[in-house]
């Protein structure tokens, strides 16, 4: 009788012990792929061809902080008009279904 006791109660252990050891792997685990996944997806971003370059710097404005300022300052700020932007198509029926009444 004792034995079988014994037996269950190493049994038990060895349950939670490879369950802490799943979970503990498991992370490890899934931080090494999410990482992997991070450094591939900049990798790919980061690749541009010299014609893309080229195109970028042709296409570059010079920032200047005083003409910055100056085209800032000329702006009318005192008499804007608030212009709402229309929604794209299908929004309006969506936005009407999940409203809830009270």
């Amino acid at each position: 009788m004792y034995k079988n006791c014994a037996l269950i109660e190493g049994r038990k252990k060895t349950q939670y012990q490879f369950t802490y050891l799943a979970q503990v792997g498991g992370a490890y685990g899934l931080a090494e792929f999410t990482s992997t996944r991070y450094e591939k997806h900049e990798i790919d971003v980061s690749k541009f061809t010299k014609e893309q370059l080229a195109h970028l710097e042709k296409n570059k404005r010079k920032f200047d902080m005083q003409a910055e300022y100056e085209r800032l300052s000329d702006m009318d700020l005192e008499n804007w008009e608030n212009v709402r932007v229309a929604r794209p198509d299908g929004l309006e029926e969506s936005l009407q279904n999940n409203t809830t009444k009270p």
